[in-house]
């Protein structure tokens, strides 16, 4: 039967590549064993690969976890566990998150049940593990149960000690920095004020550092409506619990990403397109320019790339990323509608070469 198969962006070597190693397969269902693979992760610039898959065997249903290596030409199955039947419920195996020692996994699970109005409704059940990556041992963690839709609890606090920077937690007035951690239960933390007024900039733009441990992240105003004095910052968040304020060379940075020798960002600097729908503007908050400055002298900022407003940079979703000297984002074309106008993924992941002045195109739908 007809199939699929990852593809990726090698940007070591600006070139797109699939998971298959295999440059004559078709890919087939049955054929090719690396069809079926969704949500593919990886640690750092390692090429092993992990993912899960459904397995029906019969009358029974399982979840697993598969450990995928291109250059070995491997795919091996490292986990599996159990579901309930169909006709009971169901469930999936997850992976939260990956470090050089573990991969954090969550296994759901739910129940079909019927009350007393004859209404069903569900049961459901989240185990908690890590896998351990020396040992291929896998440790259960903790279990969670209650009623789907419930109305969910604040964040409680259990344990203290190491902290793996593997997961995130939002909430008004703090982020958390977990070592595992869903539905609001936060285990092995540490956490950061988030100021008043001010939001995190993102997921995309935390970063461990690690050969020291810090972790930088950014904040920047929730109002964008007073562009005058609309402030963002990015800090260092010590491993002794020191909060560090960099001093950049600009008061309004709306994001950031981070490498060796410097940190790129952008300044909040907007145009207005008109709005998405009712009381969503579709703006363009940095108008497609990205700087640098050197992490060590924190001086001289370059304007590194100007789209003249080309690009979209602020994707919430997706972000950008610099990698040697090129910069990777998803393409966004601005489209006019009847109601407003938006941004539209266009399918295409964009590399420039700020060096050269070239761009290269990937498509990836």
């Amino acid at each position: 039967g007809s199939g699929f198969v990852v593809s990726f962006i090698d940007l070591s070597k600006a070139e797109k590549r699939n998971i298959c190693p295999d440059p004559v397969c078709n890919h087939k269902d049955g054929s090719c064993k690396y069809t079926g693979f969704q949500n593919i992760r990886s640690y750092g610039d390692e090429e092993i690969y992990y993912d899960t898959a459904e397995i029906y065997n019969e009358n029974s249903f399982y979840s697993a976890l598969y450990e995928i290596i291109p250059s070995e030409d491997t795919v091996k199955e490292i986990f599996r566990t159990k579901m309930p039947p169909a006709q009971e419920g169901g469930g999936r195996l997850g992976i939260n998150s990956i470090t050089d020692r573990f991969i954090f996994l969550d296994e759901y699970r739910y129940y079909k049940k019927i009350n007393e109005r004859n209404e069903e409704y569900r049961e459901y059940e989240i185990k908690y593990y890590r896998y351990i990556r020396s040992t291929g041992e896998v440790e259960h963690l903790y279990d969670i149960s209650g009623v789907e839709n419930d109305e969910e609890t604040p964040p409680q606090t259990d344990g203290t000690g190491e902290v793996e920077l593997s997961h995130l937690i939002f909430t008004d007035d703090k982020v958390y920095f977990c070592g595992y951690s869903e539905y609001l239960k936060i285990v092995n933390y540490r956490s950061v004020d988030i100021p008043d007024g001010y939001k995190v900039m993102g997921s995309d733009c935390i970063y461990r550092d690690i050969p020291t441990g810090d972790i930088w992240l950014g904040f920047r105003m929730k109002n964008e409506e007073d562009v005058e004095n609309f402030k963002g910052y990015i800090c260092r968040f010590k491993e002794n619990g020191e909060l560090e304020k960099i001093s950049m060379p600009a008061d309004n940075i709306y994001d950031f990403t981070l490498t060796d020798k410097y940190i790129y960002y952008t300044v909040f600097d907007p145009v207005i397109y008109g709005y998405a729908r009712e009381g969503v503007v579709c703006a363009n908050q940095t108008k497609s320019r990205i700087w640098r400055v050197s992490r060590e002298t924190l001086e001289n900022p370059e304007l590194i790339f100007d789209g003249k407003c080309e690009f979209l940079f602020n994707n919430p979703t997706t972000g950008w990323i610099v990698y040697g000297d090129c910069i990777y984002s998803d393409y966004y074309s601005l489209e006019g509608l009847d109601s407003g106008k938006i941004f539209h993924r266009m399918g295409s992941v964009v590399a420039i070469n700020f060096v050269e002045n070239t761009i290269k195109w990937f498509n990836l739908d």
